[in-house]
């Protein structure tokens, strides 16, 4: 952290700092202002090109959320860019007269563990535990598009697996007949049949062995759905009983999560209990 003066309030430094964010993004894109003005009218909020010389000269000293949202959409950038110049700048003035490191003061800011010298943000203990709940949705709903693909992958060899019996039942009824003096069947049929049953044979073997290895990962899959369900259930008590709005379930994963709706509530991990840099 760095103190630095204070020329000019420092309300006034921050708009000045979102528009030289403002116009690097710009340039950088090869966007003109008027293509810039263009661009925020789409977006539902108009900003005059003589606003934005304004703003980007310094002549104009404010910036509002409203105007930092659509000019982020309108560059292609997060909105924390442009008030963080996260990758250009060693430092940043995040609060008045104190300067920090671009990257910490962006993470602060979304409500991520922040370095030792910015605010603890113990209020934004929801967004870090939505964040949890929506990972843990985000991979117990991979496993559950494993689990069917392992199952369709199962069935389908299940249906190659009767064929091939189907096959080897024909193949060997032929053979007997040829065997039993059959005057239709043709002799020299003998030795390709007993080629084809061998080849046959090792077929269903190999079939067998991968469907063994399907069913380990279907068995692996459940495992872990169970596990990931118990968790989603009770990082879901967690933020009933914290009082917060309790986020959409998926209909594909709530066969895995409603059986342990009496699991016990999820102690959350805050990260100030586990960051070093809160020791």
């Amino acid at each position: 952290m760095t103190q630095v003066p204070t020329e000019s309030p420092w309300s006034e430094r921050l708009a000045l700092a979102v528009a030289q964010e403002v116009r690097r993004h710009r340039q950088r894109r090869a966007m003109s202002a008027q293509q810039l003005s263009d661009r925020c009218a789409e977006l539902g909020m108009p900003i005059q090109r003589s606003v934005l010389a304004n703003m980007e000269s310094g002549r104009r000293s404010t910036v509002t959320v409203a105007e930092v949202l659509v000019l982020a959409a309108a560059l292609d950038v997060a909105p924390a860019q442009l008030v963080f110049p996260v990758g250009f700048e060693e430092t940043c003035e995040a609060l008045p007269e104190r300067t920090f490191e671009p990257i910490d003061a962006l993470d602060w800011f979304a409500g991520n563990a922040p370095s030792r010298e910015l605010p603890r943000s113990t209020g934004a203990k929801p967004l870090w535990v939505l964040r949890q709940y929506r990972d843990l949705l985000t991979e117990i709903r991979f496993h559950i598009s494993s689990l069917e693909q392992a199952r369709e992958r199962i069935a389908a060899v299940a249906d190659e697996g009767k064929e091939k019996r189907k096959a080897k039942a024909a193949v060997e009824e032929k053979l007997r007949s040829v065997e039993a003096g059959d005057a239709t069947a043709d002799p020299s049929w003998v030795e390709i049949g007993k080629v084809f049953l061998d080849d046959l044979q090792r077929s269903e073997r190999e079939l067998e062995r991968y469907s063994e290895r399907e069913r380990e990962s279907i068995e692996r899959h459940e495992q872990t759905l169970m596990r990931q369900g118990k968790e989603i259930a009770a990082v879901r008590r967690r933020i009933t009983e914290e009082g917060w709005a309790l986020p959409y379930l998926p209909k594909d994963v709530e066969p895995y999560v409603l059986p342990w709706n009496d699991v016990e509530p999820w102690v959350i991990p805050w990260p100030e209990n586990i960051d070093p840099a809160h020791g």
